[in-house]
C-alpha cells in the first residue's frame, strides 16, 4: 500500500509541476493561427494513461540516431504529446492556415469527437538530410543538432487537424480528441517537397454539387425539401443553384452550409423547406422562364432573370404582390426576340438584370391597358413550347428505338464484338 500511494504522490506531483509550467494562451483573432500551435500544445494537459497501446520506447533525437532509431509508431495525438514529441514546419510547403477551414474541423470533432484522417509527420533529421528549413510554429528557424530540434516532427499534412485539435483539447481540458499521428514512408523516388506537392495536387474537396448530391441520397424520404429541385434543374436546364433557391424563395437563402449540415447532421432548415405555395410559384417561375428563353438557352444558365423578378416583387407593396408575380409571369414567357438579343449584348449579369428592370417598366404600361390579350399570348406561348417539347421528346424516343433495332440487326448478323464496336 505505501509503494502505491507513494506512486500517485509521484503522478499527482508530476501533472502539478506540468500545469504549473503551463501559462495560459489568450487566442489573438489578429495573430496568425499558426503562431498558437506551439503554446498550445503547452496547455494541452496531457496525461499518460495505463490503458494506452502505444509502446513507452525512448526516442531522443541524437546526432547520431538513424532514421530507424527514429520512427514512432502510430499514436493518438495526446500520447504524441504527452512523450514530449514536438512539431515542426517547412515554411514554404505547408499552407497558410486558414481559419475557416479549422473552425469547420472543430465543428467536427465537438460533433463526433475525432478527425478520421491522421496527421502525416516524418522525423526533423529526414528533413534536415535534404538540407531543408524547418520551423517552429512561431517561424523561428530550427538548426540540426541542437536541444530544439529534439524530438520533432515536421508536419507534412495536417496542420490544420493539428491546430482544431489543440484548440478544442485547451477550451475542454477533460476532453480529448480521437485523432492520431501517423509516421510516413516517402517513396524513394520523391523528395519531401516533391511529396507534399503530389498529396496536395492529387487531393480534390467536394464542391457544392458533390455536397448537394449526397445530401439529396441521404434526405430522400426526408419530406418536401428544395434539395430534389434543385438537383432536378441544376440537371436538366443547368441553372446556378442560388438561381433555383431563388426562384423558391424570392430572396438569395443559398449557403453551401445547408447541404452540410444535411449531409453531416441529417440537419434540414427552414431554408431548405419551401412551401408548397413557393413550390407551385416557383414551378411556375422557371416555366417561364424555360418558354421565354427557348432560342436563347444562355439566359437559363445565369441568374439576370431572377434577380429582376426577385427585385421586382420585393419592391411591390403586399397587396399588389400576386398581381405582380403574374405580370412577371407573363413578361418572362412573352418576351421578344430583340429584347432577348439585347439582353445578351449586355456584358455582366448585373447589366443584363438592369436592362429586363428597364423592359419591364415599359411593359407594365401596356400590363394595364391589355391584361386580357397579354395573358392570352402566354397561354399560346406555353402551347407552343409543350408541342416543341413532346415532339423533341418523340423523336428522342425514336431515335432510340431506331438504335436499338439496329444493335438487333448487328448483333444478329456480325456477332456481338461488331455490335459493341458500332454503337460506341
Amino acid at each position: 500500500m505505501r509503494n502505491l500511494n507513494l506512486e500517485k504522490t509521484t503522478v499527482e506531483e508530476s501533472n502539478l509541476k506540468q500545469q504549473n509550467q503551463m501559462t495560459e494562451v489568450i487566442i489573438n483573432e489578429n495573430e496568425p493561427m499558426s503562431v498558437k500551435i506551439e503554446e498550445m500544445s503547452a496547455n494541452v494537459n496531457v496525461k499518460s494513461e495505463s490503458t494506452s497501446t502505444v509502446e513507452d520506447t525512448s526516442l531522443q533525437a541524437t546526432s547520431g540516431a538513424s532514421l530507424a532509431e527514429l520512427r514512432i509508431d502510430k499514436m493518438r495525438l495526446k500520447d504524441f504529446l504527452d512523450k514530449g514529441h514536438k512539431f515542426a514546419f517547412l515554411q514554404e510547403n505547408n499552407r497558410d492556415v486558414n481559419k475557416s477551414h479549422v473552425a469547420k474541423l472543430k465543428e467536427s470533432i465537438e460533433r463526433d469527437g475525432r478527425i478520421l484522417r491522421p496527421i502525416e509527420v516524418i522525423p526533423i533529421e529526414q528533413a534536415f538530410a535534404e538540407g531543408l528549413k524547418v520551423f517552429t510554429s512561431k517561424d523561428v528557424e530550427l538548426k540540426a543538432d541542437t536541444d530544439e530540434a529534439k524530438d520533432r516532427y515536421v508536419v507534412i499534412d495536417g496542420q490544420h487537424r493539428i491546430y482544431a485539435s489543440l484548440k478544442y483539447m485547451q477550451e475542454h481540458k477533460d476532453s480529448s480528441v480521437d485523432v492520431s499521428i501517423e509516421q510516413i514512408s516517402i517513396p524513394k523516388s520523391m523528395d519531401i517537397c516533391g511529396y507534399i506537392a503530389e498529396i496536395n495536387f492529387n487531393v480534390k474537396a467536394w464542391d457544392a454539387k458533390a455536397i448537394r448530391k449526397a445530401a439529396v441520397k441521404k434526405n430522400e424520404d426526408n419530406g418536401n425539401t428544395i434539395l430534389p429541385y434543385v438537383d432536378k434543374y441544376s440537371k436538366e436546364l443547368k441553372m446556378p443553384e442560388r438561381a433555383i433557391f431563388k426562384s423558391f424563395f424570392l430572396c438569395d437563402k443559398y449557403r453551401k452550409t445547408l447541404y452540410e449540415k444535411a449531409v453531416l447532421e441529417g440537419l434540414i432548415v427552414d431554408d431548405l423547406k419551401p412551401t408548397k405555395e413557393q413550390i407551385a410559384r416557383a414551378e411556375k417561375i422557371i416555366k417561364a422562364f424555360q418558354v421565354g428563353f427557348a432560342n436563347h438557352g444562355k439566359l437559363m444558365r445565369n441568374s439576370a432573370a431572377i434577380d429582376c423578378f426577385m427585385k421586382v416583387y420585393n419592391n411591390a407593396n403586399d397587396d399588389d404582390k400576386a398581381n405582380c408575380v403574374e405580370s412577371l409571369l407573363v413578361f418572362f414567357s412573352t418576351l421578344p426576340k430583340e429584347t432577348l438579343d439585347k439582353t445578351m449584348e449586355e456584358e455582366t449579369v448585373a447589366d443584363k438584370t438592369r436592362y429586363f428592370e428597364q423592359e419591364f417598366h415599359v411593359f407594365q404600361e401596356k400590363w394595364v391597358e391589355e391584361k386580357d390579350t397579354l395573358l392570352d399570348e402566354m397561354k399560346k406561348a406555353h402551347e407552343s413550347f409543350g408541342k416543341k417539347e413532346e415532339e423533341t421528346k418523340m423523336q428522342i424516343e425514336k431515335e432510340l428505338a431506331e438504335k436499338k433495332e439496329k444493335a438487333k440487326l448487328l448483333k444478329k448478323n456480325t456477332g456481338f464484338k461488331q455490335v459493341k464496336e458500332n454503337l460506341c
